[in-house]
């Protein structure tokens, strides 16, 4: 219900905590589009949060799973 009254109101809802793909699936079940939480990356200091950003964009993409990933 949450989400779909944030949706309403033009806002973007971005879960917090996200652990497990199970919780992922439920998250985009009920419309949730962003998360974030230890199923990315541990909380990080800005220098290494930064190198994790910069080696992520290096990468070479990988197709993901249709419908089973959250924006983080």
């Amino acid at each position: 219900m949450l989400v779909a009254l944030a949706r309403d109101f033009h806002m973007t809802v971005v879960a917090e905590g996200v652990e497990t793909e199970e919780q992922v699936r439920a998250l985009i079940s009920c419309g949730v589009e962003e998360g974030q939480g230890y199923l990315v990356a541990a909380p990080l200091p800005f220098a290494k949060f930064s190198e994790l950003m910069a080696s992520r964009r290096a990468a070479p993409a990988v197709a993901a799973p249709a419908g089973d990933t959250l924006v983080a």
